[in-house]
C-alpha cells in the first residue's frame, strides 16, 4: 500500500465492483458447466484480482468442454450472466 494525498491506495487492485463482477461471472460459468454435466455446483474461490483473468479463462474452458461433451447448456442463461456482469462492470469503472 502507498499513501498519496491522504488516500490509501492498493496497487494492482481494480475497482472492487469490477473485480467482484468478474468473479461473479466465473461463478456463473462454473455453475453452467456443472449443470450441463449434471454435477453439483461448487463455489469458485475468490482469488486475488491479478488472477481473475486466468480464473475466468479456466471456467470458460470448462464450460466449453461441458458443452462439447454433453451438448447441453442453457445458452440464454449464459448470455444473461454475461450481460448482467457487463452492466456491473460498466457501472463500476470510474470515468
Amino acid at each position: 500500500m502507498r499513501r498519496g494525498g491522504g488516500v490509501v491506495q492498493q496497487p494492482d487492485r481494480h475497482p472492487p465492483v469490477v473485480a467482484d463482477a468478474v468473479h461473479q461471472l466465473a461463478q456463473r460459468l462454473a455453475d453452467a458447466a456443472a449443470d450441463a454435466r449434471g454435477e453439483p455446483r461448487r463455489p469458485v474461490p475468490r482469488l486475488a484480482d491479478h488472477a481473475l483473468a486466468d480464473q475466468l479463462q479456466v471456467v470458460a474452458r470448462e464450460l466449453s468442454e461441458a458443452v462439447r461433451d454433453t451438448g447441453a447448456v442453457d445458452i440464454d442463461a449464459v448470455r444473461r450472466s454475461v450481460d448482467d456482469v457487463r452492466g456491473l462492470m460498466l457501472r463500476g469503472v470510474p470515468r
